[in-house]
């Protein structure tokens, strides 16, 4: 009996669960150097335009080296999910910057722009590395700053890895099982 209860706890539990996040990198190294962002696309994310505008923002090689950067100048570069779903902000890896950066969102509950930063230090030449930032339920992402060069950007991709099963269709699996189990035990002790 208890081998068939926990059997039916495991299947109800193998069916309902989702995966919370996946991990992106999106480290622009199939990119071509020289060329716009506008309309990159990379591990189900677009590229794009950002909150504002006004300078320019292309993939360059600055480093020397087989890594491919984002180099912005007086601009800002969006960034989206493909099938609009929704993503977290980890972190983003500059290699070499001007003065600090911005980011503007906008999320799932609030469909306005928000800015939040500026980030680094605000002065001639912030400090090159890695900025681990949270930021949860973005629908949109914009990453201004003066002038620089980000390397990659990491994002939890809130997609689902399993389809989730139904409700309804979840409750009658239980309820048949539990129902039979009672069935098969009043049927045994009348034996």
């Amino acid at each position: 009996m208890k081998k068939i209860i926990t059997m039916l706890i495991a299947v109800l539990i193998t069916f309902t669960t989702r995966a919370m996040a996946v991990p992106v990198v999106l480290d622009f190294n199939s990119a071509t150097e020289a060329t716009s962002v506008i309309g990159f696309t990379e591990d189900g994310f677009i590229l794009g335009p950002g909150s504002y505008g006004g300078g320019s923002t292309n993939f360059a090689n600055e480093s020397a080296d087989a890594d491919m950067e984002i180099s912005i100048y007086d601009e800002a570069m969006g960034i989206e999910a493909l099938d609009s779903s929704t993503f977290d902000l980890v972190s983003i890896d500059f290699s070499g910057a001007a003065y600090g950066f911005s980011i503007s969102y906008k999320t799932a509950s609030n469909p306005s722009w928000q800015e939040t930063g500026p980030y680094g230090d605000v002065g001639p030449y912030f400090t090159w590395g890695t900025y681990n930032i949270s930021l949860t339920d973005i629908t949109a992402l914009s990453i201004g700053m003066y002038g620089g060069y980000i390397d990659n950007i990491i994002l939890d991709n809130q997609e689902e890895s399993s389809s989730p099963v139904p409700e309804p269709s979840t409750l009658l699996l239980l309820g048949s099982g539990l129902a039979g189990i009672g069935w098969w035990r009043r049927r045994r002790n009348i034996v």
